[in-house]
């Protein structure tokens, strides 16, 4: 479902994004072909307006991202919280020895043996 919605989405939003620079190329072809404005004039709007929409589109981007990282969180805290059904054996504390308890006993039984 999730990865769907985003994907309308990116759809949607790319597609007003074309119909937006194609109706603004045609709206420019038509002020250039009647000399309203100089053409070095149009072509930095239309450089400023596309990069508008580019940087626009990636901040939703970035923020589609962001949300799907909240829903991740959010089911790894379910999962910390949760309560194991299986338990760990009630002697199993008592019969796990440290790395210092392993190195005293070998080095108490390699005193002995030499």
């Amino acid at each position: 479902v999730q990865a769907w919605a985003y994907g309308s989405h990116k759809f949607v939003s790319d597609s007003l994004q074309t119909v937006l620079q194609a109706g603004l190329l045609l709206a420019c072809w038509s002020m250039g072909r009647s000399q309203e404005l100089p053409v070095a004039k149009l072509t930095t709007f239309m450089f400023y307006v596309n990069f508008v929409l580019e940087s626009s589109n990636e901040v939703g981007d970035q923020w589609a991202k962001i949300q799907s990282a909240i829903g991740a969180s959010s089911n790894v805290f379910e999962l910390i919280r949760r309560v194991p059904s299986i338990r760990d054996p009630v002697n199993l504390i008592s019969s796990i020895r440290t790395p210092i308890q392993i190195a005293q006993s070998r080095a108490a039984t390699s005193y002995t043996n030499s």
